[in-house]
């Protein structure tokens, strides 16, 4: 047999008739392949779809108070209905501004799970499981409502689609029926043109520590304001919650400053309770 094989190819290859008669077979099945190939994608392309997100939702934001509960609007946006779920999470920041969640029952939502058909809306109520009068500390939850990536119609057999679901995490603030914040500065280093501060917020709700304006002064008294936007981003903004503290890094690097820079002050003009407070900044 092994001999049979070698004759039949060496007949092959000295035949000229013969070599072309393979390679136009060969070239044959690889169009026939490729014919195949995109039958099956055309195919394919047929019996699927893209649906778009249809959830929508409000507000983003929720304050409070022990024996109330706050209420949500979902609607779906399209013509489909849609299913939506509701997860609930404690909510905590680390001092370099890493957000830890943590599911909780301590929140209850109702409904949890639902169908919402199109062009709809629903309320979902979320509050506490067990009611308290009153809060010595603020608590922060995540509120997460998001649509499942699932389809509630019957489908032909072979026959996928591609979901674009929406998902929306929402803040949950429980607070004490009369709160403040209160923001210390408690730490300042400056090193290689890298002003390092951090916070302190020793009150019992959070704040948002919005519009910095950051000013350097000199040994010699110039006041040097810093406006970019690329140096204040990594605290514009920013969340201090209750009894936390964080840290907060100015990369100075690329702004020609003066070698004799020895402190300075931080404001944030949030229209708020920090709008008239100053940071001195000395080191």
């Amino acid at each position: 047999m092994v001999l049979s094989i070698r004759r039949d190819f060496s007949l092959g290859l000295e035949s000229p008739g013969k070599l072309r008669t393979l390679v136009n077979l060969m070239r044959y099945m690889i169009n026939f392949r490729i014919f195949i190939f995109l039958g099956l994608f055309v195919s394919s392309l047929q019996h699927s779809s893209c649906e778009g997100a249809g959830l929508a939702m409000h507000p983003m934001e929720q304050h409070v108070i022990p024996t109330k509960s706050a209420v949500y609007i979902a609607s779906n946006q399209q013509d489909k209905a849609i299913a939506v779920e509701v997860i609930i999470e404690r909510w905590t920041i680390t001092e370099e501004g890493e957000e830890k969640r943590e599911v909780t029952n301590e929140l209850v939502a109702y409904p949890s799970q639902f169908i919402l058909k199109g062009h709809t809306f629903k309320k979902i109520k979320v509050g506490l499981r067990h009611p308290v009068h009153n809060l010595d500390c603020e608590k922060c939850y995540r509120v997460t409502i998001r649509e499942l990536p699932i389809s509630l119609e019957p489908e032909p057999p072979g026959t996928y689609r591609i979901y674009q679901a929406s998902a929306y995490r929402t803040s949950y603030y429980l607070q004490p029926r009369s709160g403040q914040p209160n923001l210390e500065l408690i730490e300042i280093k400056f090193h290689n043109s890298i002003l390092t501060t951090r916070f302190r917020n020793s009150g019992t709700i959070h704040c948002h520590l919005r519009n910095p304006e950051l000013i350097l002064t000199t040994r010699s008294g110039q006041r040097i304001k810093i406006d970019d936007e690329e140096v204040l981003k990594s605290i514009n903004g920013e969340n201090m919650h209750a009894k936390i503290t964080r840290i907060f890094h100015f990369d100075l690097a690329q702004i020609e400053l003066p070698q004799d820079i020895v402190g300075g002050s931080l404001q944030f003009k949030d229209q708020g309770f920090l709008e008239n407070k100053t940071f001195q900044l000395n080191w």
